[in-house]
């Protein structure tokens, strides 16, 4: 007896996929491309919001380097009112008596420290992820 003739034969599937397998499949498929586009968005977000704080910090540091270049001709009041210009337009957390000026000789050092607060808006509060600790520091002759 072939197997077409079998007693059982109409109980055989045939070769290939059912329809609602394929259906369940393609909606997995759908689930898994939101999923992966929901972790990407949150990823991309977070690069943005950290990255811009050490771009902030990396911009104040070189503020700092180009007041030191130029204290010969300028007082440490003066240096200390271009840093906090900088401070608010970078909008730094920190305050403009925060920044330290010291001068030895012909050596200046400038110093700020201060922290980010990486926090995320959930249900119309702030949560604290992570708090990111910067030490601003310049040191060169003048």
């Amino acid at each position: 007896m072939s197997p077409a003739q079998t007693p059982f034969h109409y109980l055989h599937l045939p070769v290939g996929r059912a329809p609602l397998q394929g259906a369940l499949q393609r909606g997995i498929s759908k689930i898994t491309l939101v999923v992966f586009l929901a972790i990407g968005a949150a990823l991309a977000y977070c690069g943005y919001r950290i990255g811009l704080f050490y771009y902030c910090y990396f911009e104040m540091v070189n503020q700092m380097h180009a007041a030191i270049r130029v204290a010969s001709t300028e007082s440490d009041q003066e240096i200390l009112k271009k840093l906090s210009y900088h401070l608010r337009k970078l909008e730094i957390p920190a305050e403009p008596q925060d920044i330290k000026i010291e001068r030895e000789d012909k050596v200046m050092r400038i110093s700020l420290e201060y922290n980010e607060v990486f926090d995320i808006p959930w249900q119309g509060r702030n949560i604290t992820v992570h708090v990111f600790k910067f030490h601003a520091y310049a040191e060169d002759e003048f």
